[in-house]
C-alpha cells in the first residue's frame, strides 16, 4: 500500500457528525460505502487540504462534483466539492482546495453541509481516511 509521507490533518470545520462510516464492499462491483459520509455542523464550508499533494481531479463525475488530492499515492477524495484548482496544481496542507457544494435538487436525501470522504490506495482499494488523522477526532453519530 502507498504510505502518505505525513499524517493528514481533518479537511474542514468542527464539528462534524459522522453520518455513515466506512464499510467497502467485499468485491469492487458491490455496493459499499468506500469513504464515510459526515455532515459539516459549522457554517465554514471550505475544505482544506489534508496533505501536500497535487491535484488529479476537479469536475464532474457521474453527476457530482468530485475533487481529489493525490496524497503521496493515496487519493483523498471529496464530493460534493467544487473547486477553482486544476489538475496538476500543487496544494499544501491546510490549504483552502474548495468547499462543499451545496445538495441538487434531485439528491433529496442530501442536506446542507453533506460530504463522502474517501481515500483510494489503488483502482478498486479503499481505506478510511480517518485512519490517517493525527489523534483521534472527536466523533457523534447519530441516533
Amino acid at each position: 500500500m502507498p504510505r502518505a509521507s505525513s499524517v493528514w490533518t481533518l479537511p474542514f470545520s468542527e464539528p462534524f457528525t459522522l453520518t455513515q462510516g466506512f464499510a467497502p464492499p467485499d468485491k469492487p462491483w458491490l455496493s459499499g460505502s468506500r469513504g464515510i459520509w459526515v455532515n459539516i455542523g459549522s457554517e465554514d464550508p471550505s475544505l482544506r487540504s489534508p496533505c501536500n499533494g497535487t491535484v488529479v481531479f476537479s469536475g464532474m463525475l457521474a453527476g457530482r462534483e468530485v475533487l481529489s488530492i493525490d496524497c503521496s499515492g493515496i487519493h483523498s477524495t471529496f464530493e460534493p466539492a467544487t473547486s477553482s484548482l486544476h489538475i496538476g496544481e500543487a496544494v499544501q496542507r491546510g490549504q483552502r482546495i474548495g468547499e462543499v457544494a451545496p445538495p441538487k435538487q434531485e439528491d433529496s436525501h442530501m442536506r446542507k453541509g453533506d460530504l463522502h470522504w474517501g481515500a483510494k490506495v489503488s483502482r478498486y482499494r479503499y481505506i478510511n481516511p480517518l485512519r490517517m488523522l493525527q489523534g483521534h477526532p472527536r466523533l457523534k453519530t447519530l441516533q
